[in-house]
């Protein structure tokens, strides 16, 4: 079985073209959650489930939740250029609800890695949605302006 394909079925609920990110995962960061999001848009595009390519089919992306892995999936298919129509569910007012105006609460990309080496690199140094660590709510300020 592929890299991709495995990464899929860890994803899939069930036998449906239906992914959860992270939902029981323990240790869950941040960063943890957009590498998650990224690894299934890469596995969706590799196993050629959404296409890259102008075709009349284009496929309906429905994104339940605009936190972080919710954004990041959608940034990273918008990076890819799929085709398809992708939608964007959030049911508060605003995207990032749990880190919007947190001014206590202090993110940073590799927290649980410390003291292992590279650990005290502040930047998540992925390819959409970067960020740096900071106070939660401006991070978010960080990855909405990009």
């Amino acid at each position: 079985m592929s890299q991709f394909q495995q990464t899929l079925n860890s994803y899939r609920i069930l036998s449906h073209p239906l992914y959860s990110i992270g939902t029981y995962d323990s240790g869950v960061t941040v960063l943890s959650q957009q590498i998650r999001a990224l690894n299934l848009v890469w596995a969706l595009v590799e196993s050629e489930a959404i296409n890259c390519s102008e075709t009349p089919e284009r496929k309906k992306i429905a994104i339940v939740g605009g936190g972080f892995a919710g954004l990041t999936f959608a940034a990273g298919l918008l990076e890819k250029n799929v085709n398809a129509d992708v939608f964007l569910f959030e049911e508060r007012d605003t995207l990032l609800p749990l880190q919007q105006g947190s001014d206590s609460r202090w993110l940073h990309p590799h927290i649980y890695n410390w003291p292992r080496e590279g650990s005290q690199v502040g930047a998540a140094m992925l390819p959409v949605m970067n960020w740096t660590a900071a106070r939660a709510s401006d991070v978010v300020v960080q990855v909405l302006t990009e």
